[in-house]
C-alpha cells in the first residue's frame, strides 16, 4: 500500500486548478500552544497530512494524519530536498480538492515544504497563522529583535552559503548535529571566549535556555544538538570572517 492509499477513500473529481491545500502550524510543542483557529481547521478536514508525526502536538491532535516526513531526500551539501512532498501533497490536493497539511511551528518561518508548495501553480494555499520558536526564543532570550538588530539564519544554509554578509547578532536555528554546530562555529570568527547561547525544545516541557561560550560548547559531548536546537551569537558575524565567505564561495564557483 502507498503512502497515499489511506487517504484516497474519499477523492473527488476535481481539476488541480480547484486544488487547495490548508496549511497550519503546531507550534513549537504541545498542542496547548496550536491556536483555536488551527484546531477548528484541523477538526474540519477530512483528508490531514503531517511534516513529522514525532512533534508532540501531531501526536494529540493528527494521531491519523499522514506522515509525509518519511518522503525527505537528502541534496547536495546534506540539506533536505522538499520535491517529493510537494508532489505527494499536489496529488492528495488533486484527488480530494482539499487537503489539510500541518507543519512545526509557524508554516512560515524555515518550512522549505511551505515556500515551495506556495509557489507551486497546481495548488491554491490558504496559510493560517501559528505560535513559531522563535516568539518563545525573543521571550527567554529578553530580547526585541527588531530593535537589536537579530538576524534569523538557518544553519545548514550558512553553512553552505558561507555565512551571512554583515556583522550583528544572529539567531542560528536548526543546528541539527555536531557536524552542524562545527560548521557554524566554523564560519562565525571571533574569540572562543565570545558568549554564545544554546536554546533547545522551546516550549517543551524540558526546555533548555544554557548561556555559555564557544569553548565550552565545543568542549561538551552533551550538546543537545537536534532539529530543535538554536544558536544566540550576541556578537554575530565578524569581520574577520568576510575573506573566508568570499574563499567559501570561490571554491564552490570552481567546483
Amino acid at each position: 500500500m502507498g503512502l497515499l492509499d489511506a487517504q484516497r477513500g474519499a477523492a473527488v473529481d476535481v481539476t488541480s486548478s480547484a486544488a487547495t491545500i490548508i496549511v497550519v502550524g503546531l507550534g513549537p510543542g504541545p498542542g496547548d500552544l496550536v491556536t483555536a483557529e488551527t484546531r477548528a481547521a484541523i477538526a474540519r478536514a477530512a483528508v490531514r497530512f503531517v511534516r513529522t508525526a514525532d512533534h508532540p502536538a501531531a501526536g494529540e491532535l493528527l494521531p491519523d494524519a499522514v506522515d509525509v516526513g518519511v518522503l525527505l531526500e537528502t541534496a547536495a551539501h546534506g540539506r533536505p530536498a522538499h520535491g517529493p512532498i510537494v508532489e505527494a501533497l499536489v496529488a492528495a490536493a488533486t484527488d480530494h480538492g482539499e487537503i489539510l497539511y500541518a507543519v512545526p511551528g509557524s508554516p512560515l518561518v524555515l518550512e522549505r515544504s511551505v515556500r515551495a508548495l506556495l509557489a507551486d501553480g497546481r495548488v491554491r494555499c490558504k496559510v493560517l497563522p501559528a505560535l513559531s520558536f522563535l516568539d518563545l526564543a525573543w521571550a527567554r532570550l529578553g530580547v526585541d529583535p527588531v530593535a537589536d538588530g537579530v538576524r534569523l539564519v538557518d544553519a545548514s544554509e550558512m553553512t553552505t552559503s558561507g555565512g551571512p554578509a554583515a556583522s550583528g547578532p544572529l539567531l542560528v536555528a536548526h543546528v541539527h548535529d555536531r557536524q552542524t554546530f562545527g560548521g557554524v562555529r566554523t564560519v562565525l570568527a571571533g574569540s572562543d571566549d565570545d558568549a554564545v547561547v544554546v536554546l533547545t525544545l522551546l516550549g517543551h516541557a524540558d526546555e533548555a535556555v544554557v548561556a555559555t561560550t564557544w569553548r565550552a560548547l565545543a568542549a561538551d559531548d552533551a550538546f543537545p544538538a537536534d532539529a530543535s536546537t538554536c544558536l544566540y551569537v550576541p556578537a554575530g558575524a565578524t569581520p574577520a570572517d568576510t575573506g573566508y565567505r568570499r574563499f567559501h564561495r570561490l571554491v564552490r564557483t570552481l567546483r
